[in-house]
């Protein structure tokens, strides 16, 4: 995708990222500070999200305005379905819970209030999410979660190459144990990807823990870095993580029930922008 563009004048003196952006697309200075604290802006290659930078004459702007948001009329796809449980696949854009979220979408879809999705993924994060049907239902997974017994895997691309190929993470987050486990698929110099199992499911912990290795997520906003990044980098519109597989005991049915999401076409598309498998 190609961002939208702009160099500073040469003879813009004293002008802010803010007042800047806002002259340059006929945007509202209210919305020109939006997006810069949705940090989908860049100057000179780095993310910026301070609306009162202070501009040079030269400066190069960059604004990825993509909206990874879900279709306003959609229904999620079902990878699984009994009685008792769903698991859809989720796709990037849309909250977990919330006005407008899946579980919201989905009550207004079954026509239920007892429907409540058993634990969350972030707004950009896709794939596999499990939803109870009922309190029942809800409440029987709650200790499955609790006592580690639900298999977790993910994808990641993440900048850089990662180093040992394979290693666990027991950085504590918020004060509580915290566990991931991360093995490399492929990687070159640019960017590695990932197979990621997790342990404990703290908030953000994924990409709080990739932080930390200095291998944050490709498409990261939050956890991210103020390094320049290459133009195949900072053109991805969304933090590259997958949940591709959940693996859970039944509570009620009394059996193992696995479940598989394939990868999204825009996490395809940056693999191979990337040249990874």
């Amino acid at each position: 995708m190609k961002p939208r563009e702009w160099i500073v004048p040469a003879q813009t003196k004293g002008a802010t990222l803010q007042d800047f952006l806002a002259a340059s697309t006929g945007l509202s200075r209210n919305h020109a500070k939006r997006l810069i604290d949705e940090r989908r802006v860049f100057v000179n290659g780095r993310r910026i999200w301070m609306s009162r930078h202070p501009l040079k004459p030269r400066d190069r702007i960059e604004f990825f305005g993509v909206d990874t948001g879900a279709p306003t009329h959609f229904v999620p796809r079902i990878l699984h379905e009994d009685a008792d449980y769903l698991v859809i696949d989720k796709p990037a854009g849309i909250e977990t819970t919330g006005d407008k979220g899946i579980e919201a979408l989905m009550r207004s879809i079954r026509k239920t209030d007892d429907l409540r999705v058993v634990h969350r993924l972030d707004r950009d994060t896709t794939g596999c999410l499990v939803v109870a049907l009922t309190a029942s239902a809800f409440d029987a997974m709650i200790p499955l979660f609790k006592d580690q017994r639900i298999l977790k895997l993910y994808h990641a691309v993440v900048r850089g190459t990662v180093e040992p190929r394979e290693q666990v993470i027991r950085e504590p987050l918020d004060g509580q144990p915290a566990i991931t486990h991360l093995r490399v698929l492929d990687s070159n110099p640019q960017a590695s990807h990932l197979r990621v199992k997790i342990e404990t499911g703290r908030t953000h912990q994924i990409r709080r823990h990739l932080q930390t290795l200095r291998h944050p997520l490709v498409g990261d906003a939050a956890y991210g870095t103020r390094k320049a990044l290459p133009d195949a980098l900072r053109k991805v519109a969304r933090q590259m993580l997958h949940a591709a597989i959940i693996d859970f005991p039944h509570p009620v049915l009394n059996k193992r029930i696995r479940v598989e999401s394939a990868l999204p076409s825009d996490f395809k598309a940056c693999l191979k922008s990337l040249h990874l498998t």
